[in-house]
């Protein structure tokens, strides 16, 4: 019963990535697209822990970690990367 329940649930968050994957293609700003493609890596940890849990296999679980870390690090390059544009925008003094 809870297993079929947990693959009833990698189905509902495969349709809220998909959801997702439309925010980040429509958003109209920069912070807007990375908050959905963290978003995304947090669903993405999500559905590999329960496909873990469902297989009774704890290997996922070490990878769900290292992407949750490289999703996170990746956020923060962009984070970084959105800052020094706009540092660079404001030394040319563009309005945009």
């Amino acid at each position: 019963m809870v297993i079929v329940m947990f693959e009833y649930l990698i189905y509902v968050f495969i349709v809220i990535m998909i959801l997702i994957l439309i925010r980040a293609a429509l958003g109209p700003s920069f912070a807007d697209r990375a908050v959905a493609l963290s978003a995304l890596g947090n669903i993405l940890v999500l559905i590999m822990v329960i496909y873990s849990i469902t297989i009774q296999n704890p290997m996922y679980l070490d990878i769900a970690i290292v992407f949750a870390m490289l999703s996170f690090a990746g956020l923060l390059a962009i984070a970084k990367y959105a800052v020094w544009h706009h540092e660079i925008k404001q030394e040319r003094g563009d309005k945009k």
